[in-house]
């Protein structure tokens, strides 16, 4: 398998575990928090999935462990449209929560059967493998529930605000498809 590149917008912040926590707040403000013993205390589901980065680069069939982000929401009073997830070095994504909790999403914890590198974004990530890396959140400490679409770091740093790499939507200014719409029902001009 291949390795996991190392990608990141500056430095790998210092955390220490004893006072780290992941924290879920609704926009009704009910607040639900983890810290690294009670995350790892939850069920961990090893999974494989497809990884892919804007920088043109896939991780095929890669390994994980972690904690499904459906599971930290659920018993929350929430209607939200949008979660803004913030890591320790305070990039942050807005993502629609119907992604999180329809789609396979992971606070992962494990890489390739061992636990994060700081790199990587240990302690914790957010894992969202059906959009661009750039939405998958490192060193996760904040999953913010809210009813507005709030502007993220990917797109002032002029990535695509969404990422979804079926759509090749990779940097902020593209159309939502790449891909031309072929109209076959007409015949070509003759010559």
């Amino acid at each position: 398998m291949a390795t996991l590149p190392e990608v990141s917008r500056g430095p790998v912040p210092t955390i220490e575990l004893e006072q780290w926590t992941v924290t879920v707040t609704t926009e009704r403000g009910q607040l639900a928090a983890w810290d690294w013993a009670e995350l790892n205390a939850l069920p961990q589901v090893p999974f494989e999935t497809d990884v892919h980065c804007v920088q043109g680069w896939s991780l095929i069939g890669s390994s994980w462990e972690g904690v499904p982000v459906r599971l930290l929401l659920s018993g929350l009073d929430t209607s939200a449209s949008y979660a803004v997830a913030t890591g320790a070095d305070r990039y942050r994504v807005c993502l629609p929560v119907d992604d999180l909790l329809e789609m396979p999403t992971w606070v992962v914890l494990r890489h390739a059967g061992h636990p994060l590198s700081p790199a990587h974004g240990a302690p914790a990530r957010l894992l969202v493998p059906h959009l661009y890396l750039h939405q998958s959140v490192k060193w996760l400490t904040d999953l913010a529930l809210t009813d507005r679409d709030v502007p993220g770091t990917p797109a002032a740093l002029g990535l695509h605000p969404y990422g979804d790499p079926w759509r090749q939507q990779r940097y902020r200014d593209q159309p939502r498809t790449l891909t031309p719409t072929l109209d076959h029902s007409t015949t070509p001009p003759e010559r």
